[in-house]
């Protein structure tokens, strides 16, 4: 309900990026790429690759900057019996890596799949991919790895969904504290109005960030709408991509890893004058009792 990123994510350890110039170089596919080398694991035809990853516009924006946490991208490299359908020139980049390679290419705007659709590629002409070889795994080592995190995931999820009536509950004394004055909160100068429960100590959910966050969302009776507990999973999203409601946009960089509170969301910021019927009538005021469980 809250409401599409430019590169999909996966997993992380901690490896240095090189830092020697091993010079340009050029794919079979004709880009050409900046590669800093190091002496690490090279990069095997069948190896799956974890890379962080950082996206920079012409206009010197970052789109995207996925360099620590559980998402990063990974890539299976392919093999002579799994050839590309269609060359790929970060694939033909990425094999000629190995472990804390650092690369940089520049793409066309042109080059990319519904770049002129997007309107965040709006006005420009290239994009510049830096990225770093952070792990290299086998497909023994990897498939291990997916059915560990499965089973962590499906233990959380059980976790969420058994916690839905308590932050129902929550929520809702949360919401009648507000409306009758009961509850301190913070105001932003756009209208938002929110209270914290928990500080957390993590990074701060600022724009640019990818933030993973479970919430339940209700109107100002009380009455829930949607929330993430029910589907035992946060939402994921890039903070100030216009992904979300503005409301999610400016109210998330409040808070750091680990923080819980509520935002009180005006129309204004959330669905608007026409509401997003049939669930969210026109005008609503919201409220989102939101744990902000990751961000990278």
């Amino acid at each position: 309900m809250i409401k599409k990123i430019l590169f999909s994510a996966f997993v992380i350890l901690g490896i240095s990026c090189a830092q020697n110039d091993g010079g340009q170089k050029v794919t079979p596919s004709g880009y050409t790429y900046t590669h800093l080398k190091t002496d690490g694991q090279k990069v095997k035809e069948g190896d799956y690759v974890y890379i962080s990853i950082k996206m920079v516009g012409s206009d010197g924006k970052v789109l995207q900057d996925i360099s620590e946490g559980p998402n990063l991208p990974v890539l299976q490299m392919p093999t002579a019996d799994k050839p590309l359908p269609t060359p790929n020139p970060v694939i033909e980049m990425l094999l000629e890596g190995a472990l804390g390679d650092s690369m940089t290419m520049i793409m066309p705007i042109d080059s990319l799949p519904n770049s002129s659709s997007n309107p965040n590629l709006a006005g420009m002409d290239h994009i510049k991919y830096v990225m770093c070889l952070k792990e290299i795994k086998d497909e023994g080592a990897y498939l291990a790895e997916v059915e560990t995190q499965r089973l962590e995931a499906e233990k959380e999820m059980e976790e969420s969904k058994a916690r839905m009536d308590e932050v129902g509950k929550q929520t809702e004394q949360l919401i009648r504290d507000f409306n009758a004055g009961k509850l301190e909160v913070k105001s932003t100068d756009t209208g938002l109005k929110y209270h914290v429960l928990e500080e957390g100590d993590g990074l701060q959910g600022e724009a640019g960030k990818r933030a993973a966050v479970h919430y339940y969302g209700a109107f100002m009776d009380g009455k829930m709408f949607d929330t993430s507990f029910r589907r035992g999973a946060p939402y994921t999203f890039t903070v100030g991509r216009g992904e979300v409601i503005p409301g999610w946009d400016q109210g998330i960089p409040l808070f750091k890893k680990g923080g819980k509170g509520i935002l009180f969301v005006p129309y204004t910021l959330a669905y608007g004058e026409a509401g997003k019927p049939p669930s969210i009538p026109e005008k609503s005021d919201l409220a989102f009792y939101v744990e902000l469980t990751d961000v990278n």
